[in-house]
């Protein structure tokens, strides 16, 4: 669903910013990836705790805007329950989709947060690898 305008945000980002969810870090995380985006200041940790081959937990640490906090809050909801194969799917607009959209000059936020993602995934193979 597409924002009711292009330059403003929607309840469910508007939720997601009042009340993010997963603030903290996991301290004996299995895969942990970052992100940065230098042109507006944004930087994002991701967290992920896996049992087996599915996400158990996930928490972000932000320094960022309300369009990243909203993206990166939704994520961690979204990668619940999911294997690295799966996640490895996720695309940025379906983390858009999952806060309703995003306005044209904040769509960004959605690109780095699959980014900050495919970090995490890269991390996971590299503690994984013999």
């Amino acid at each position: 669903m597409a924002p009711r305008d292009d330059y403003h945000y929607n309840e469910t980002v508007l939720a997601h910013i009042a009340d993010p969810r997963n603030i903290g870090v996991i301290e004996d995380a299995d895969a942990e990836g970052s992100g940065t985006n230098p042109a507006c200041g944004d930087e994002v940790t991701l967290y992920l705790k896996f049992e087996g081959e599915a996400v158990t937990d996930a928490r972000i640490r932000i320094l960022g805007c309300g369009a990243i906090t909203a993206a990166m809050s939704s994520l961690t909801d979204m990668v619940r329950g999911k294997t690295a194969d799966e996640l490895s799917e996720i695309t940025a607009e379906e983390i858009a989709e999952s806060i309703d959209g995003l306005p044209t000059h904040k769509r960004h936020c959605a690109t780095l947060a699959r980014r900050v993602l495919q970090n995490a995934l890269k991390s996971r193979n590299v503690k994984n690898s013999p």
